[in-house]
């Protein structure tokens, strides 16, 4: 069941990836005080399931001062085929970090950044109104 689900929403995803860009949703930090947004689209037609695109990061945790804080940056990632597992590049004001984890709200993965490691990072794809969590 889970199979046919993950094999159903890649297909979607797929598919709706090549008329139009994927909405990415995640939260980032040990108390998941950053929002991330990202709009990704196909970044190379011969490897279906890379895309790339600008990012956005806001600050909802309580300790915010002064106002909201937003970092902006670009996202590049690559989804392994019938897999929900997901290794992306993330540069944030200019500085690089890998990720590796599954595309689910639920689950975090792991965010490496020059001078701070481990940080948790949830990312999944957001569908009209709601996630697409894979199982």
């Amino acid at each position: 069941m889970r199979t046919l689900l993950l094999a159903a929403v890649l297909a979607a995803t797929a598919t709706s990836a090549q008329a139009q860009s994927l909405q990415l949703s995640g939260k980032v930090g040990y108390l998941q005080e950053w929002e991330l947004a990202a709009t990704v689209a196909r970044r190379d037609a011969g490897r279906k399931h890379a895309f790339s695109g600008p990012l956005t990061l806001r600050h909802v945790g309580l300790c915010s001062s002064g106002g909201i804080e937003e970092k902006s940056g670009e996202i590049s990632l690559e989804m392994a085929g019938a897999s929900h597992a997901v290794k992306a590049k993330l540069t944030i004001d200019g500085r690089e970090c890998a990720f590796s984890g599954t595309l689910s709200e639920a689950s975090a993965g792991v965010m490496e950044c020059p001078g701070s490691q481990g940080i948790p990072l949830s990312l999944w794809i957001k569908t009209s109104g709601s996630a697409a969590n894979l199982p």
